[in-house]
């Protein structure tokens, strides 16, 4: 704790000499602000570490009972609703020991507890174990929350929200493999994994199985045959329908097979402010780690989010996944390990154009706010079509009404990947920081950056499927927007980038690049007209890779590489296309 705080203080000094505010007049972008320019834009505050307030209470105060082995949900609950009914105020804590948390409610339950409208609170598990008996829900939805912290958690799920085997005949070519799941672990016919939304599996590798399987697929499709994913041969022993000609399967291949439920994720954080989690232990999970959405200065610190030992898995997605926040999160200190998705992904506000009213009023699938700026793009063509101001914004069946101070023409309006939409400037999770973290063993990438004025630094990333950083918007998603103004210093990536589409499609370590939406045309794909991912400076960065080059950028402008040291396959470090203003020291 002591290194963290003094690292809080260095970075805020830093913070201070290097930040300002925007005007309400000014309209900043990427066009506005020179590679030389200032990082930050908006200045942040460094994380909640404590919370001072009035009360203290415990969960056993209303019937909770650690490690006899008896449901603690109802009694837990009734400690959230004290604290709701206070609107904070209220530390509350727990008592260690493992807690079974076996939710009883039936309606629309996503999570085992929520907040809704409370401020300055404290929830300090100090260390309990709380196992979660529903494999399809989170443990904790915070709404409307503001400054808070949730400490010292241990959360683990029985029955797991995955199931793990072996591949005893992989067949891809016919369109199955047979798999044999491992005793202990759930069957396919539970019903949290005939019932998932989204059921997929991933490949490891048999010398190490913390690890994906060199030259296969990320993940493993499931078709559906007569209505079926899979059938069932014997206890344990199934037949699974797969895409064909999936790559390098073979018998005895470790196998894992989620029950993914999105929007459910361990920890739910929707238009809040100002809340830290802190030093939680995270072993499994039905979604991600933290979800993230319109939540300003959320900080995750000291959280492991890693397997538990005989297991090959711990959360179903991504560990952190924020979206549309003004301020980004603050990531320190945190080891993420045997997820299956990226360890973390910041994206901008997306706004869908269902309906062009007139030349400067469209009907929008979110609200944004007054004042804010967004960024009219066309995916087809990758092209910034231009910026405009919200004048109003009013809710409207379907969607938000939303009129700007300029005028635009000629729209392809839609929900479909390949329409123009806008993306909020003002909601693009700027001023982020993602410092001293151990990212490693797990799916795709380490970082998946789509958000503005951001610091990414000493990190370590090794043992990942596919690249350690990608800044890029992902137009054929469709997610985003372009990242800008981000500084990646003093990180070292190694032994990343092994599976078939990494290899396949010649990725790096570190990518940066500005995409379209991919048509399957006589054509093929052609580069955008906008360089819109620019003032980017990689400094003192270590990477030590397989690949042909240990950098790849295309499609992007104002970079700055200096002091980098990159050990590739290739005579050349960087692979470089279609850029400009590019500075190499």
């Amino acid at each position: 704790m002591e290194r963290i705080r003094a690292g809080f203080l260095i970075l805020t000094m830093l913070l201070s000499a290097s930040c300002y505010r925007a005007s309400d007049e000014q309209e900043p972008g990427p066009d506005e602000t020179g590679g030389s320019g200032e990082l930050f834009r908006v200045p942040r505050n460094p994380p909640v570490l404590d919370v001072a307030t009035a009360e203290e209470v415990n969960v056993c105060d209303f019937g909770a009972v650690p490690d006899d082995d008896g449901n603690d949900w109802e009694a837990i609950r009734q400690a959230f609703d004290y604290v709701q009914r206070k609107e904070g105020n209220v530390r509350l804590v727990f008592t260690p020991g493992q807690y079974r948390i076996e939710p009883t409610t039936a309606s629309n339950r996503t999570h085992c507890f929520s907040l809704s409208g409370v401020q300055n609170f404290v929830i300090d598990f100090r260390q309990a174990e709380l196992v979660i008996g529903d494999p399809t829900i989170g443990l904790l939805n915070l709404k409307s929350c503001r400054n808070g912290v949730v400490r010292h958690a241990v959360v683990d799920y029985d029955p797991l929200p995955f199931t793990q085997g072996t591949i005893v005949s992989p067949n891809g070519g016919e369109g199955y493999l047979v798999y044999r799941i491992d005793e202990g672990f759930p069957e396919l016919d539970a019903e949290h994994l005939l019932q998932a939304p989204t059921c997929w599996a991933t490949v490891k590798d048999p010398s190490d199985p913390r690890m994906l399987k060199p030259g296969t697929r990320n993940l493993i499709p499931f078709r559906e045959v007569g209505g079926k994913r899979w059938e069932k041969l014997s206890d344990g022993t199934y037949r699974i329908n797969v895409v064909p000609n999936y790559y390098a399967l073979q018998s005895g291949d470790p196998m894992v097979v989620i029950g993914r439920y999105n929007g459910r994720p361990t920890f739910t954080v929707a238009d809040c402010e100002r809340v830290t989690f802190d030093g939680n232990t995270l072993y499994a999970g039905p979604a991600g780690g933290h979800g993230i959405s319109q939540s300003p200065e959320v900080a995750i610190i000291n959280t492991r989010i890693q397997y538990r030992e005989g297991r090959l898995l711990s959360q179903n997605a991504d560990c952190v996944h924020a979206n549309a926040s003004k301020i980004g999160p603050w990531i320190e200190s945190c080891i993420f390990e045997g997820q299956c998705d990226d360890a973390v992904n910041l994206k901008t506000q997306m706004l869908k154009i269902l309906q062009a009213v007139s030349a400067d009023t469209y009907l929008l699938s979110d609200e944004p706010r007054l004042a804010d700026v967004l960024w009219l793009f066309n995916p087809r063509d990758g092209e910034l079509l231009g910026q405009a101001r919200v004048l109003s914004a009013v809710s409207a069946p379907g969607g938000c009404l939303v009129k700007l101070d300029k005028s635009f023409s000629g729209l392809r309006v839609g929900e479909t990947a390949d329409c123009d939409m806008f993306f909020n400037d003002y909601c693009s999770n700027e001023s982020f920081v993602i410092r001293n973290n151990i990212f490693r063993n797990s799916r795709r990438y380490g970082l998946l950056i789509q958000a503005t004025h951001g610091r990414i630094e000493n990190n370590e990333f090794s043992g990942l499927s596919s690249s350690g950083i990608v800044m890029q918007n992902n137009a054929s998603w469709p997610e985003g927007f372009v990242p800008y103004q981000v500084a990646v210093s003093g990180n070292l990536i190694h032994d990343c980038g092994f599976e078939y589409t990494y290899v396949k499609e010649a990725l790096s370590p570190i990518v940066i690049r500005t995409n379209t939406y991919i048509e399957q045309t006589a054509a093929g794909y052609q580069p955008p007209k906008w360089k819109g991912v620019r003032d980017i400076v990689l400094d003192n960065n270590i990477v030590r890779t397989d690949s042909e080059f240990g950098v790849s950028v295309s499609d992007a402008a104002g970079l700055r590489f200096t002091n980098n040291r990159i050990e590739c396959a290739g005579p050349e470090p960087f692979a470089i296309e279609r850029c400009e203003d590019v500075v190499m020291e």
